[in-house]
């Protein structure tokens, strides 16, 4: 996508116009992205057309970064999405065996 993003998602404008303008679904809502009421998957490319070349594991991204976990658990307060131990704090869903690779993240800019 060019950047990164953190305080909201991003979706291209001709993504949203196509939506908008074909379903009347305004993708700038997040409303809008229950699949129960919509089908917003339609609009965007499928798991198997990311390049998992250009993804790391987690635990070599900031989803397992103590100090960070820490703080998100504490603005936000979503502990469930956090594993809270006495060792440090992941992100749920890293998984801190190198052989075990289900939780990546992009490594580099798109």
């Amino acid at each position: 996508m060019g950047y990164n993003g953190f305080s909201t998602t991003y979706f291209p404008k001709p993504v949203q116009q196509n939506a908008y303008s074909t379903a009347g679904v305004a993708l700038q809502y997040y409303r809008n992205w229950n699949a129960s009421w919509y089908t917003p998957s339609t609009y965007f490319g499928s798991f198997s057309s990311i390049d998992t070349a250009r993804l790391m594991p987690c635990t070599e991204s900031i989803m397992s970064d103590d100090q960070i976990m820490r703080r998100h658990v504490k603005f936000t307060g979503d502990v469930d999405g956090v594993v809270i131990t006495n060792a440090p704090w992941l992100m749920k869903g890293v998984v801190m065996s190198q052989d075990i690779q289900t939780c990546r993240v992009f490594k580099k800019r798109l």
